[in-house]
């Protein structure tokens, strides 16, 4: 306490239970504290945060000045306009204010299926793409890291340097990891054991489904969270998409092969940071991010918001969330 005597906490409508403890530890029977933060990007109470804190900062800290921020500098008005009407007021106060001159409409476009849709964005960007307009000014943004794979994979195929944020997170997950090991392992044809394992999956969490519990996983984990059942069978799910565009490219194609294809493609998403690429991220990684032209993808039921949002504080979180997602947009705002 005699060491650090100013407090400053950024993003204070994430904080948890244990962080806010830790910070009344520092402060002891002090105020010197700062904090700023918005209720509109209060996305993460399923990992434990509470902007209650920050909603109801004047009751946990009597006395404390509070300044309201209103006047927003990124986005257009046309966007806010969007984003405002996203968010109720009687949840987070007044909409915010526009400051940049305005500009076109966002647009939305509807696809019959992920596939054209993937196809359709990766068209979209590089039609927005010029000689004064590098690919890094654009974003494309999906509400799961299983959406992120199926457009990173469509910009590939035409060429289109990108980058996913987090780094291979489809390829990363232990359950894609168990289903590639077991897709090498097999004996079978690899278009046979990706029919296999696209039957396995829709039958394993249709019973999911039905049963209202996990069931375990190779590796004999006990039940998981309906997020976690959700997540886990998006990931599979787009495995088995990815494993199916490859056998377009190369019908005798091999297992072998296509793990050294996915992992090619990883490298290419994840290759250096200073590259000209467009980002492809989930809504929750473009956090405090900002692009002049966004591409938000997947606006349908069970995405956005998620299958999972059953209750009335899990739909809110979900209109927040979809509230970041439009207001990373400086200039152009594209919704599928």
């Amino acid at each position: 306490r005699w060491r650090f005597r100013h407090l400053f906490v950024d993003e204070f409508q994430d904080v948890n239970p244990l962080q806010f403890a830790l910070l009344r530890a520092w402060l002891g029977d002090r105020t010197d504290l700062c904090v700023v933060g918005d209720p509109r990007q209060a996305i993460y109470a399923w990992n434990g945060a509470d902007a209650g804190y920050l909603n109801e900062f004047a009751r946990h800290f009597p006395g404390a000045e509070l300044r309201e921020l209103r006047d927003n500098y990124r986005s257009t008005p046309q966007i806010l306009a969007v984003a405002n009407a996203v968010i109720a007021e009687r949840e987070v106060g007044a909409p915010l204010r526009p400051n940049r001159p305005p500009d076109e409409p966002p647009v939305i476009v509807e696809y019959a299926n992920d596939a054209n849709e993937a196809r359709g964005i990766a068209r979209s960007v590089r039609d927005n793409h010029g000689p004064s307009r590098p690919w890094s000014d654009q974003a494309v943004l999906a509400r799961t890291n299983a959406q992120a794979a199926l457009i990173a994979d469509a910009l590939g195929r035409v060429g289109i340097p990108h980058r996913v944020r987090g780094g291979a997170a489809l390829t990363a997950q232990p359950e894609v990891k168990e289903a590639l090991r077991r897709l090498r392992g097999a004996r079978a044809p690899f278009a046979v054991a990706l029919a296999d394992l696209e039957a396995e999956v829709s039958g394993r969490f249709a019973e999911e489904t039905e049963t209202g519990e996990a069931l375990p996983t190779d590796e004999g984990e006990g039940p998981q969270e309906t997020e976690q059942q959700e997540q886990r069978r998006a990931n599979l799910a787009a495995l088995v998409q990815l494993g199916n565009d490859y056998l377009g490219l190369d019908p005798s194609a091999s297992a072998a092969g296509f793990v050294q294809w996915l992992n090619a493609a990883a490298r290419s998403e994840d290759a250096g940071g200073g590259t000209d690429a467009v980002e492809v991220a989930t809504f929750h990684a473009a956090k405090g991010l900002e692009w002049p032209i966004v591409h938000v993808a997947g606006v349908e039921a069970g995405l956005v918001p998620i299958g999972h949002a059953k209750t009335p504080d899990a739909e809110a979180e979900e209109r927040r969330l979809f509230y970041v997602a439009l207001t990373r947009a400086e200039r152009v705002l594209r919704l599928s």
